[in-house]
């Protein structure tokens, strides 16, 4: 079954994220709390599991591949076109939209 664009776009905005600590690596104040009685979310993707970790780190490290870039090359005409897709691809097309989108459910 294919997906239409917007099929896409929501299925990728409405995605959740779960932050529960697992209960055999609980922090001694989260311990001593009701955050045990937690139970979590079997549509959210858990914070813990291996293969978010891995896509975590891959994000991260494309940042600090721009960041590397932005610090160490000298021209400017570079340097300004790596921020303009910055600000275009992520912060215009990801972020921004799933600000909103949080905003409108949340409303």
């Amino acid at each position: 079954m294919k997906r239409t664009k917007s099929e896409t776009m929501e299925l990728t905005l409405t995605r959740k994220l779960s932050i529960l600590h697992p209960a055999h690596d609980l922090p001694p104040v989260l311990l001593l709390s009701d955050y045990t009685e937690m139970q979590p979310n079997p549509q959210a993707e858990n914070f813990f599991t291996p293969d978010f970790q891995s896509h975590l780190l891959t994000f991260l490290s494309y940042l600090a591949f721009w960041q590397d870039v932005l610090e160490h090359c000298r021209s400017l005409d570079v340097r300004v076109t790596l921020i303009d897709h910055f600000q275009a691809l992520f912060l215009q097309q990801l972020l921004y939209v799933s600000l909103v989108y949080l905003q409108y459910v949340h409303s």
